[in-house]
């Protein structure tokens, strides 16, 4: 009898937990913004400034300029009061204190470099 009562309780108990729903918050799926017009705000920003700033632009666009290429970001970043670093790429020391320290949370380890100097590079925003 008791036996009995435990094998209830428990199966009570499965049951119970078994029916949790989830919970799964509707996301409204938008079509990404279209190459060639991407492709403009480039060109457009190049012929104002001779310069195009990816912080310039919606989430928007840069989401759909991932989609429409392969899907790599990549960042970038250096120390405060580095300079000319796109002149001194193969030059730099990515091991070196004063870069490790400007990565931040960006971890070589985490993103798997075995090569210091594999890196690549983003144009500074």
């Amino acid at each position: 009898m008791k036996n009995r009562k435990i094998s209830l309780v428990l199966l009570v108990f499965i049951l119970a937990c078994s029916d949790e729903r989830k919970v799964v918050p509707e996301v409204e799926q938008q079509d990404p913004v279209a190459k060639a017009e991407i492709d403009e705000l480039i060109i457009s920003s190049l012929k104002e400034s001779d310069a195009f700033h990816w912080s310039e632009v919606s989430d928007e666009v840069i989401w759909s300029a991932l989609i429409h290429s392969d899907s790599t970001l990549t960042i970038g970043y250096q120390p405060v009061g580095e300079t000319n670093v796109n002149s001194r790429v193969s030059e730099i020391n990515v091991t070196s204190a004063l870069w490790l320290e400007a990565s931040g949370p960006l971890s070589m380890k985490r993103f798997g470099y075995r090569n210091s100097r594999v890196l690549r590079w983003a144009w500074k925003a």
